[in-house]
């Protein structure tokens, strides 16, 4: 069985934006599948709308599963997941070489 493991890699922040402080302006996440002995990774970069004062949640209370969940929530989880056992089916196969085509 497949699992996935969503993890946040960097925040960049903007200090002040209409006096809130520490606004997360985008994240770096990675998504990895693992199955058996094999692994296969995503790494993205996502930008973050402008948020709204009456719930903006302070740069020091945020956690990891609060930033997770606000990825998912912007991105296609299901094709994101999709194409990483795909690939992860191709790592369990064996290494891809290149060859030269027979008619050259």
């Amino acid at each position: 069985m497949i699992t996935y493991s969503w993890k946040i890699k960097k925040a960049e922040v903007i200090e002040n934006e209409d006096n809130l402080t520490n606004v997360i302006k985008n994240i770096a996440y990675s998504v990895t599948a693992k199955e058996d002995d094999a692994s296969v990774t995503h790494e993205h970069l996502i930008i973050l709308s402008k948020p709204n004062a009456d719930d903006f949640i302070a740069y020091n209370e945020l956690t990891e599963s609060r930033l997770v969940n606000w990825i998912q929530a912007s991105v296609n989880t299901v094709a994101i997941e999709a194409e990483l056992a795909s690939q992860l089916e191709i790592e369990k196969r064996g290494q891809a070489v290149e060859k030269d085509l027979p008619w050259n």
